[in-house]
């Protein structure tokens, strides 16, 4: 038999909702994070419920934006 083995990932994952000043959804906005450590970018646009996820993002901290 075959033992058993955890997968282990480097990547992660940011989502969220972007809301406007009043709490109201935005879609159609593009939403950035900047790794802090490697200045790198990656970039996502919120559906029509102001969604939005980015995935395959290294471990680390980042700061995200939306405009």
């Amino acid at each position: 038999a075959c033992p058993v083995r955890a997968a282990q990932f480097d990547r992660g994952t940011i989502s969220g909702v972007v809301k406007d000043q009043s709490g109201g959804v935005v879609p159609g906005a593009t939403v950035t994070a900047k790794s802090l450590q490697t200045q790198e970018l990656q970039t996502a646009v919120s559906d029509a419920s102001g969604y939005f996820t980015m995935t395959t993002l290294r471990p680390g901290r980042y700061d995200v934006s939306a405009e």
